[in-house]
């Protein structure tokens, strides 16, 4: 029997792989901040709202701070902001693709209120007024555009 009649009948999916064992630590080093940072925010934002568990932090913040220095150590130095900003990036845009204009525009709307109480959350924690004033009416802005679409949507 040779080499051909060994294997399956059917479709085969071959994997072939043309990174090195350099290129693959790279790679896990670069993405393995994502995780970590996502789980602190996650749970920073928990706690802030009361439903969290604060004796985790501690924990959360040990991890990420395991992966930067991981990722110093493989790549030569610490991620920039844009690798931080991809990690913690909500990817709300994305949420909106494929929606009726209704949906896009109370997908809009969400998106306002949600920025809008994040900036309001960072602004307080920092005693920051006239911030925290901007954030409040982003919030609003979005509430009434989300009652805005939804009306027009029922009567349209």
């Amino acid at each position: 029997m040779t080499a051909v009649e060994n294997r399956p009948q059917g479709r085969v999916l071959e994997l072939v792989s043309c990174r090195t064992a350099r290129q693959v630590e790279c790679y896990q080093a670069a993405n393995g901040i994502v995780a970590p940072l996502q789980r602190l925010a996650a749970g920073l934002l928990r706690v802030m709202r009361g439903s969290g568990e604060p004796e985790h932090i501690g924990f959360l913040c040990g991890a990420v701070l395991d992966a930067l220095e991981e990722h110093r150590q493989i790549l030569g130095s610490y991620p920039d902001g844009n690798a931080i900003a991809a990690a913690l990036h909500l990817g709300l845009e994305e949420a909106q693709a494929g929606t009726d204009a209704e949906g896009a525009g109370i997908a809009r709307a969400q998106r306002m209120m949600i920025s809008g109480a994040l900036q309001v959350c960072a602004s307080s924690l920092l005693s920051q007024a006239v911030q925290t004033r901007n954030g409040e009416r982003e919030l609003l802005a979005g509430a009434m555009d989300a009652v805005r679409n939804l009306t027009e949507g029922a009567i349209g």
